[in-house]
């Protein structure tokens, strides 16, 4: 299974604010939409960063309730890496667990397409198991039926 047919199933819209956006409002609409991390976006589209729990946390640590007058330019990763839809789960995975990143930007040419998070990756593999789990299944009842 491609990232694309994740991204296709998960059928959302993408979340993304500009770098200037105050961390205050990337609280609040982490808490809205109930996800994990905010991706941010340069004017032209393209991904200049990502603000997630982790780094509102570090924030926090590091400024106290300042940190909400802060910018997502001020907290967020600059370095992170960023996957095309036509890679395989298999590499995200090991990307993700390498990088130790939760949530991976997807990235057509220099736009955004979309957001995967871990638990993207793994519903996908755990649907690919039971489908697997089910053919195997199905061929064994077939040869045993046969004998």
């Amino acid at each position: 299974m491609s990232l694309d047919q994740i991204l296709r199933r998960k059928a959302g819209r993408i979340i993304s604010r500009p770098p200037t956006t105050p961390v205050s409002e990337i609280v609040n609409l982490m808490r809205a939409e109930n996800i994990g991390a905010v991706v941010i976006v340069r004017i032209d589209g393209s991904v200049a960063g990502i603000v997630s729990e982790r780094e509102i946390v570090a924030a926090l640590n590091k400024h106290g309730s300042a940190a909400m007058q802060l910018f997502s330019r001020d907290i967020m990763i600059t370095d992170l890496p960023q996957v095309r839809p036509d890679e395989k789960i298999h590499n995200v995975m090991t990307m993700m667990t390498l990088s130790r990143m939760r949530h991976v930007p997807v990235v057509d040419g220099r736009n955004l397409v979309g957001v995967l998070s871990i638990g993207d990756i793994v519903a996908a593999r755990l649907d690919e198991t039971n489908m697997e789990n089910a053919v195997l299944r199905d061929m064994a009842l077939s040869h045993l039926a046969a004998a």
